[in-house]
């Protein structure tokens, strides 16, 4: 892996690399980055891995190489402490309650010893109320006028990164700078020129891309403008009423907005639904943005009020989002509305951003580079880049390969069109009416281990070349790892599905003695299954812990000191954890993990990919939840020491065709059929 990170560094050419656990692919890209002597940014997955990076790996490579590594570490502005509003806040009312003002005397110490202002030093509570008035954000940060400027957190990272070689990021905020530089000048970027980029868990790339290109408006985004606004004014001696106008416009607003369902994560936001009433209050709340901008514009005119200077920009800003939301064009993006935190959140994202990235990041990648002068080198690595063998479903979703429409069909993977009917229905769940006309196909698995692509790219009048290459993990999952699908399963639309399941769950716990991940594709079913095993569990002495009923971290830590416990949880911690050796030797997921179809961005996409002759079911839906099982899956095993058992409770895994996909895609663990073969499997070499 390090040779052919090295080559696509030197020749600037895009590389994909599933590289399964264990196999070391973090030193694997950083060896040759840093001995390529160029500019190379890491984005990653989640600020975890940021951290490993920067305190534990980059460290130990310098030492071994005997090299002076020049590094440095950029997080989204979130999460650093903003000097200047930290000063407006402490003479609001907010700051005069007695949790903020404890709160609060924690931040000022912090202050005084901490050299990089982020978040994660911050020794408070991740819910720490007084968190949100005294970050730093896009839409908060002032510039070269603000008073505070040479000693900010953000400029001081910022001046790190221009010095450094190596530039550690995470996605969101690597796709934040892509879409501020637009037009390819730097004047509203955040990252440093760079001559290449190397994304760690790169299965998240197109997902983070298509947040960071749409536009989005919540109620809570609302009220802190509002809140920054009143402490403004009140730093002016202005006592308008503005910012609370604007609080009651956007109440009124997002209350006669149709909220989601309980259950419901995200529906569509049609025109339809902009009824004379609601059409009314939308104007209503563009009109108070608009008189809270202009007033703050006409006072920094004359004080000079960098504050308000912000408040003015924040205030046309919303406007644009607001307008790109109610005016999303039909077949280019697609309008929607969500719960975010206790609040409503509206919003525009576009059905495909393959092409964005195509044009923005992979054909004249020189966005990176002073004045677009070449392309950079970017190299996409990740344990779970592959479906059934193939990565042309990646290859697809980021740009670099047409599609599909014309690809040609493995006829010993076709699927009965069927079978794509029953999985609709199932995820479909009470969402509503499935997407029309969903469709199967197979899909084309020849390996392509060290292959090199060239595809046109719809109308686009040049070619995307790229290079790929599938490592296997080194553990040896036949003897570490068994595989048990229960083939009587009821359907998961079954009535009886859920006894069946805690039947399923209980006696397998009672196998492996606890350690267990239940990780389930959605809140209703986890908190179902947990209601359910949690009598029989606790009378049998093991901890009960269930997502949400405390910090994430906080119930991991729980979980690896107790050894025994049994955790209920979704879809953040199919991802992104680990958790080696003991203490989890058994994972249970609940069913294949479909996106559901009715979602209004899933719903667009295989309409648009059906309209372009594609099988949204086989083209998308399966190769998406094949990855995603490969996720939960990979929670097992992360070190040679490890064993334990993976169960599937779907038994669609075995009994339909397109379970095959699925089975490929998944690492070589023994198969097993019943839970007595589990027990012996267990007995035999686990225990």
């Amino acid at each position: 892996m390090a040779d052919a990170v090295e080559e696509a560094l030197d020749r600037d050419e895009v590389l994909l690399v599933e590289a399964g656990t264990g196999t070391g692919k973090t030193w694997a890209y950083l060896v040759p980055a840093i001995l390529s002597g160029r500019r190379v940014v890491i984005s990653t997955g989640t600020r975890a891995l940021q951290d490993q990076i920067m305190e534990r790996d980059l460290p130990a490579l310098a030492a071994h190489l005997g090299l002076e590594v020049r590094a440095a570490c950029m997080k989204g502005l979130q999460n650093y402490l903003c000097l200047r509003r930290l000063e407006l806040f402490r003479g609001s009312p907010e700051a005069m309650r007695p949790e903020v003002s404890r709160q609060l005397r924690v931040v000022d110490e912090w202050r005084g010893w901490t050299a990089s202002g982020d978040r994660a030093d911050l020794p408070l509570p991740e819910d720490a109320s007084v968190w949100p008035h005294v970050q730093s954000g896009p839409d908060t940060r002032v510039g070269a006028r603000c008073a505070h400027f040479d000693a900010c957190f953000v400029t001081k990272m910022r001046r790190a990164a221009e010095r450094a070689q190596i530039v550690v990021v995470n996605h969101h905020l690597f796709f934040a700078d892509l879409a501020l530089r637009g037009d390819g000048s730097a004047g509203g970027s955040v990252l440093p020129r760079y001559d290449a980029v190397i994304f760690d868990e790169a299965h998240q790339v197109d997902e983070v891309a298509t947040l960071f290109f749409g536009a989005s408006v919540s109620s809570g985004q609302v009220d802190r403008l509002a809140q920054d606004a009143t402490r403004a004014l009140v730093a002016a001696k202005d006592p308008s009423p503005l910012p609370e106008s604007l609080r009651a416009a956007a109440a009124a607003f997002f209350v006669a907005l149709p909220a989601p369902r309980e259950g419901q994560d995200r529906v569509p936001l049609e025109r339809a639904h902009f009824d004379a009433t609601l059409e009314a209050r939308y104007f209503a709340l563009d009109d108070a943005l608009e008189a809270l901008g202009a007033h703050a514009a006409r006072r920094v005119m004359e004080a000079h009020d960098d504050g308000l200077a912000q408040v003015a920009k924040r205030c046309g800003a919303m406007r644009d989002d607001l307008a790109r939301i109610t005016e999303a064009a039909a077949g280019q993006s697609v309008a929607w509305l969500s719960r975010r935190g206790a609040g409503l959140a509206i919003g525009v994202s576009p059905i495909d951003v393959s092409r964005i990235l195509q044009r923005e990041l992979f054909a004249h990648g020189g966005l990176g580079v002073a004045g677009g002068a070449r392309a950079v080198a970017v190299v996409l690595t990740s344990a779970t880049l592959t479906t059934g063998g193939s990565f042309d479903y990646l290859a697809r979703k980021l740009g670099l390969l047409g599609s599909g429409a014309d690809d040609a069909v493995d006829a010993d993977d076709a699927v009965d069109a069927v079978d794509a009917v029953e999985v609709v229905d199932d995820v479909r769940g009470d969402e509503g009416p499935a997407a029309d006309a969903i469709d199967s196909d197979g899909i084309d698995t020849d390996a392509n281990d060290g292959d090199t692509k060239r595809a046109r790219i719809d109308r686009f009048d040049h070619a995307s070349t790229y290079r790929t290459l599938a490592l296997p993990s080194p553990f040896d999952y036949p003897s570490q790892a068994g595989l048990y699908v229960p083939e009587r399963m009821p359907d998961p639309r079954d009535a009886r599905y859920v006894d069946a399941a805690t039947a399923e769950i209980l006696g397998l716990v009672a196998i492996t003695d606890g350690g267990a991940f239940v990780l389930c594709t959605s809140f209703r079913q986890m908190h179902a299954l947990a209601q359910a095993c949690r009598p029989t569990l606790v009378d049998r002495g093991y901890p009960v812990l269930v997502q949400g009923e405390r910090p994430k971290a906080a119930t991991l830590e729980r979980f690896r000191e107790s050894g025994d416990a049994v955790l209920f949880a979704t879809s953040s911690f199919w991802e992104g954890v680990d958790v080696p050796g003991r203490a989890l030797r058994l994972v249970v997921i609940d069913k294949l993990p479909f996106e559901v179809p009715t979602d209004p961005l899933v719903r667009a996409r295989c309409e648009r990919l059906e309209a372009r002759g594609g099988k949204p079911f086989m083209d998308l839906l399966v190769p998406s939840a094949a990855l995603s099982l490969k996720q939960g899956f990979g929670r097992l095993i992360r070190s040679r020491e490890d064993r334990g058992i993976v169960t599937i409770l779907d038994s669609r895994l075995v009994k339909k065709g397109y379970g095959r996909v699925f089975l490929r895609s998944l690492p070589d663990a023994s198969r097993l059929y019943s839970q007595a073969e589990a027990k012996s499997f267990w007995e035999d070499g686990c225990r």
